[in-house]
């Protein structure tokens, strides 16, 4: 049986989202061998990701480098999965239609899971050389070309929280309200933009006129220690005061 290989760009600051979403496609398919390749960007957490299925790539490999990587390490791929985050190894855009038609050498499918907007990588791109192109956000269009098209927010993937591999704390403040509804914001694995100090800054404000509320907050699995620890404090200093 062959192997589905995907393929991440993976740092302590970029790439979290992306490498959940694959991790869960991944154990939605029973049966099928999986292996990840991991490039580096910038800083990693190695430990996290010390698995047998798990190859993890230098942070300066170029894009030939990681073609050979590929050729060598991996037999009978069924289906390449490239879900690019933070492309440094393909910053000359006109490079991409190189990289896939040399993948597609060694893949009996090749899979793009990419945006359709500016910043994309295949947006320079004039030939799609894949199988299938995913385009998993609101809004998206059909695309017509020499490839099967999933576009929308239907084939947006949500880890699976419930699990303690996508996730560092889980924590919750007590007191419902009478009335309860429920909200979900989510920023990805990583968050590097603070969003969820921002948030957490915002219900400090409301909770102190309205006490009658729960929260729970969810941390990516690549958050630091040091970090969950701070928002933790700032949740439990929240709870007292109600």
């Amino acid at each position: 049986m062959g192997l589905v290989l995907f393929r991440i760009d993976l740092g302590t600051r970029v790439g979290g989202g992306h490498y959940s979403r694959c991790l869960s496609i991944a154990r939605d398919l029973p049966g099928l061998k999986t292996a990840f390749l991991i490039r580096q960007c910038g800083d990693i957490n190695n430990e996290l990701f010390n698995c047998s299925n798990h190859h993890i790539l230098p942070p300066k490999v170029t894009f030939l480098e990681e073609f050979e990587y590929v050729r060598k390490n991996f037999d009978q791929v069924s289906a390449y999965v490239i879900d690019i985050t933070h492309p440094e190894t393909l910053k000359n855009k006109a490079l991409i239609p190189r990289y896939l038609q040399q993948m597609s050498i060694y893949a009996h499918k090749l899979v793009v899971i990419d945006g359709r907007a500016e910043g994309a990588l295949l947006d320079a791109c004039a030939d799609y050389s894949c199988d299938i192109l995913v385009t998993p956000y609101v809004g998206s269009k059909p695309i017509k070309g020499g490839f099967q098209h999933l576009c929308g927010e239907r084939y947006f993937v949500l880890p699976d929280y419930e699990k303690s591999e996508n996730r560092r704390e889980f924590i919750s403040m007590s007191d419902m309200t009478d009335r309860s509804f429920n909200v979900l914001l989510t920023f990805g694995q990583s968050d590097p933009c603070s969003l969820t100090e921002f948030i957490l800054s915002q219900l400090e404000i409301f909770l102190s006129k309205n006490k009658k509320i729960v929260t729970r907050v969810i941390l990516g699995s690549l958050f630091s220690h040091s970090r969950c620890e701070k928002i933790q404090e700032r949740l439990f200093a929240l709870n007292s005061k109600n």
